[in-house]
């Protein structure tokens, strides 16, 4: 017997790595997800596997202990590996980043390995500040590429960035695109049933647009007051944005939700998704797939995006795009605000394509590299 193990550097539930474990479950593959802590300065933590989640703040770490929290994490690797199953006759690993496509390289114990893919979940030309930092991160890119079976992206535009930097070593390695999947929403999410909110869902933090957010629901409460706005995440700017909207009693801090199922149901409440990116070429959301858009769209909500990569299919009437700017965000908003509400007959096709077309390139990406056998 075969099986799949997902090996990821984890800050949030619910990421591309988990998803993409989930997606192999559904398809009825044996699949093993380990979530490792990031041995820099994030903000949350996964500390067990696919079976039990559990998450957790803690605070940034220095630089000792993120060297001491790298060396944690190999013997973590090496360990799980090695106490696999004894019936196993090989198994499929999945590195989501360089660094945990090195654990597995140097974890060459226990159960035989017969396939190494290297995933790049999150990759960005201009990942780090510190020149130490861009060349130890381009040193473990070019060995997790140099020993890769496959590496796979989520998007052209991540794939183009990965060439430009390291053509030579992608000359002899096959490479896909492997699309973000949305969230598996269980439930009748396209009924006709009221919608009034606005929601933002994903870290509060400065790259997913947190710092505009308060800019963004004063201009929109100037016009439309009662409208609620469900801000569904964590982070480090949470304390502020609470301390800067704590007049508003339209705005409802619901925290990090890790059930899919409660995330369901906030999204049934809301008509209109925000997606928001700093436009910040270090940050991986610049070359990545739109993960949250998808989520919306799938959920049945409009969505106002402020990126949308080159020659993506997600043009659609229920999707507006527009650049960083909190005026103009909440000038979108109001535009959908006061269109007439869709029906599930309207919203369904488009939608629907959208989302089905990232299962099928998925499953398309994942036959050829022969990891659904």
């Amino acid at each position: 017997m075969a099986m799949i193990l997902i090996v990821s550097h984890v800050e949030l539930p619910n990421g591309t790595a988990h998803r993409l474990a989930g997606y192999l479950q559904r398809e009825g593959i044996d699949v093993e997800f380990l979530g490792l802590p990031f041995p820099g300065n994030m903000n949350y933590h996964e500390i067990s596997t696919l079976t039990e989640r559990k998450f957790a703040l803690r605070p940034q770490m220095n630089r000792r202990v993120s060297w001491l929290a790298s060396v944690s994490n190999f013997f973590r690797v090496r360990n799980f590996i090695k106490s696999m199953h004894s019936d196993l006759t090989g198994i499929q690993v999945i590195a989501c980043d360089p660094l945990s496509f090195v654990y597995i390289l140097l974890s060459n114990v226990g159960c035989p390995i017969k396939k190494r893919i290297l995933y790049f979940v999150d990759y960005s030309a201009q990942r780090f500040v510190k020149r130490l930092s861009r060349l130890l991160y381009g040193f473990l890119c070019r060995l997790a590429i140099n020993h890769a079976d496959y590496v796979l992206t989520t998007s052209e535009d991540a794939l183009y960035a990965l060439r430009l930097r390291f053509s030579q070593q992608l000359l002899s390695t096959q490479t896909f695109v492997l699309p973000n999947l949305p969230l598996p929403f269980g439930g009748d999410v396209l009924r006709d049933s009221p919608r009034h909110g606005v929601i933002y869902m994903g870290g509060l933090k400065r790259e997913q647009g947190a710092l505009i957010l308060p800019a963004i629901i004063e201009a929109i409460h100037a016009r439309y007051a009662e409208i609620p706005f469900y801000l569904l995440g964590d982070g480090p700017l949470r304390h502020d944005l609470e301390i800067q909207l704590s007049g508003d009693t339209f705005v409802h801090f619901c925290g990090l939700v890790d059930s899919v199922n409660e995330i369901e149901k906030m999204l049934q409440m809301c008509r209109i998704g925000l997606a928001l990116y700093e436009p910040k070429p270090s940050h991986h959301s610049t070359f990545g797939d739109p993960l949250k858009v998808k989520d919306y769209l799938y959920a049945g909500l409009c969505v106002v995006t402020t990126r949308r990569p080159i020659g993506s299919k997600m043009d659609s009437p229920f999707v507006i795009s527009c650049p960083y700017d909190p005026i103009k965000v909440a000038q979108s908003v109001i535009t959908l605000i006061e269109q007439e509400p869709w029906s599930a007959e309207d919203w369904h096709p488009q939608s629907d394509e959208i989302v089905q077309s990232s299962y099928r390139r998925a499953q398309t990406v994942l036959e050829s590299i022969n990891a659904l056998e």
